[in-house]
């Protein structure tokens, strides 16, 4: 889970504090948190109380801390925790932002530097080092994505999310029938790419993530739903079609 908290220090000047984990599965309500306040605020992001921090969160980092010089703002990172800094130092962020190691040390900072309306960042080149430490880094982070994704507590979610979806959908055209390889597009909807054609790699990138749901979350997925009680629904394992292979009925509600 991520816990956000956002205290405004002074009349310009706001402390966003996170604790617990920040990665794929929560990095938006991050983004739409400071999306509110980088035009209008200067930004220190405290990370003391993160536990866990993926390569995508650390991307959304780095495009706000580059997005607040443009409005006359600034946004600094501080304090991390001892497994955050490890990841920071496995990426090319630590090129672009600087890492303070205290709030109040930021808080410093802010006072004591100025930075002009409407400019960008510049940054150092990305050396073939630092490109292969990130992709070193989104490569665990997929990883531990696929890891949590199966956890008992993560499942039951996704499950209870599938459940009211489908049974949504029988209460209005009536009984449902689905395999586990709808299950992605039942959670998650179209998350290609927008506006790219059928050829474009991050579409292929996409169906990549897509594929990996499918062939390791939704078998698991599928078993911990047949393990769960639910009245309208029916889930089913074919082993003479291939092994794995599970079907989901739900029926509409009863009149």
């Amino acid at each position: 889970m991520l816990h956000i908290q956002a205290e405004e220090w002074a009349r310009d000047i706001v402390i966003v504090s996170l604790g617990g984990e920040l990665d794929l599965s929560n990095v938006s309500l991050l983004a739409e948190t400071l999306e509110d306040m980088i035009a209008d605020k200067d930004i220190i992001i405290d990370l003391s109380g993160l536990q866990y921090i993926d390569s995508t969160a650390i991307a959304t980092l780095g495009q706000f801390h580059n997005r607040a010089p443009r409005f006359g703002r600034r946004l600094i990172l501080a304090q991390p925790s001892l497994f955050v800094q490890r990841i920071l130092d496995l990426t090319s962020l630590r090129h672009a932002v600087t890492v303070y190691p205290d709030v109040a040390v930021a808080l410093d900072a802010l006072r004591e530097q100025a930075v002009a309306p409407r400019t960008f960042l510049q940054r150092e080149p990305v050396t073939v080092g630092d490109f292969v430490r990130e992709m070193a880094a989104a490569v665990r982070g997929i990883h531990g994505w696929a890891e949590r994704a199966q956890s008992p507590a993560m499942l039951d979610l996704l499950a209870d999310a599938l459940v009211e979806r489908l049974s949504q959908r029988a209460d209005r055209v009536g009984p449902v029938f689905v395999t586990e390889e709808r299950f992605y597009d039942i959670l998650f909807g179209d998350t290609a790419p927008a506006a790219v054609g059928d050829t474009d790699p991050l579409r292929h990138a996409a169906a990549s993530v897509r594929s990996l749901f499918n062939s390791v979350v939704a078998p698991k997925l599928a078993q911990r739903l047949a393990e769960k009680t639910h009245p309208r629904v029916r889930v089913t394992k074919h082993v003479w079609i291939r092994a794995g292979h599970w079907d989901v009925a739900v029926m509409p509600r009863a009149d």
